[in-house]
């Protein structure tokens, strides 16, 4: 079977996902995001993409990227 991929953006059902992401990739504490920040940048003008793999009806989160957006400039803050 084949594993489709697809990027939307990030929302609440994501937040478990993010923060296992988020702590298996990043080693210290201090340099995560927390659920906390996850769920900040989920309800602001920020930019949270997730990427899904889909097979057949199961998704799950593979990866992120936040990008901080600012009225002429945008920057990439985390990827994962």
């Amino acid at each position: 079977m084949n594993t489709l991929f697809t990027i939307e953006h990030g929302a609440m059902g994501d937040l478990d996902a993010l923060v296992n992401i988020e702590n298996e990739i990043f080693d210290r504490a201090d340099s995560q995001l927390s659920r906390r920040a996850f769920r900040y940048h989920i309800n602001s003008h920020n930019l949270l993409l997730v990427a899904k793999s889909r097979e057949g009806e199961n998704a799950i989160v593979s990866g992120y990227l936040l990008a901080l957006l600012h009225r002429k400039s945008a920057r990439v803050y985390s990827i994962a």
